[in-house]
């Protein structure tokens, strides 16, 4: 923080959130993707964006509101098909989990459709259901 370095931030940010997550405090994560996402916005790192929002779908699932969770998952399907990226190693396993828990606890059908719904999400409404 001291030096500025607005990306170095970020990355530190959202890396903190996967040692929340694995604590099973999914509000000291989401906190932390809040900061995170808003500086991704601020950069215009729509990669940054794209990278989170699975870590942002699980704090949603960690906290019971499992719609929401599958709607942010589709919202970076979305994302990441339209700059034409991929999920890195930690990020494709956070996404992979919580596809099957969602799938799992919500159902097939609920899941594929709240999925879907969140396809037609921007990224800018799914970062806004946190705040940033």
């Amino acid at each position: 923080r001291a030096l500025g370095n607005l990306n170095n931030i970020q990355l530190s940010l959202g890396n903190l959130c996967h040692v929340d997550l694995a604590e099973g405090n999914a509000t000291a994560a989401r906190a932390r993707l809040r900061e995170c996402l808003a500086i991704n916005r601020r950069l215009q790192n729509l990669y940054g964006i794209a990278h989170w929002l699975p870590t942002l779908a699980e704090t949603f699932r960690q906290e019971g509101d499992v719609a929401t969770a599958a709607r942010i998952l589709g919202a970076a399907e979305t994302l990441l098909g339209q700059i034409g990226a991929s999920l890195e190693a930690l990020e494709r396993s956070v996404y992979e989990r919580a596809v099957v828990a969602l799938r799992d606890g919500m159902g097939k059908e609920a899941f594929e459709s709240a999925r879907h719904d969140g396809r037609a999400l921007s990224w800018e409404h799914a970062i806004a259901l946190v705040g940033a």
